[in-house]
């Protein structure tokens, strides 16, 4: 049987892909099968109300925030290392460009 032949196919991203969520929280996870979870949250603080005082006996008394998840991507390796390959290389750039 002869090997089918390839094709290599385009992909495109719509210029509007979607609306942008905050994340400040991420999680990395592994599966027994190679597999990454990304999981991406929100953890806000609550708003602090009241004078001086009463923000500071609230702060006090605050001894958890729940991060909410927004996402969970999951990949294979080759995939994260190629994720972190294109961050480090923006990352780079972003850095670069900051410092002029």
């Amino acid at each position: 049987m002869e090997d089918a032949e390839k094709k290599e196919v385009r992909i495109t991203w719509p210029a509007d892909s979607g609306p942008a969520i905050f994340s400040n929280n991420a999680t990395i996870q592994f599966d027994s099968g190679g597999i990454a979870y990304l999981t991406f949250f929100q953890a806000i603080p609550p708003v602090l109300m009241g004078t001086s005082e009463d923000q500071f006996k609230k702060l006090q008394e605050l001894e958890t925030i729940e991060a909410k998840p927004i996402i969970k991507i999951a990949m294979t390796a080759t995939q994260l290392k190629g994720l972190f390959k294109l961050l480090q290389k923006h990352a780079d750039i972003f850095n670069d460009s900051t410092r002029e």
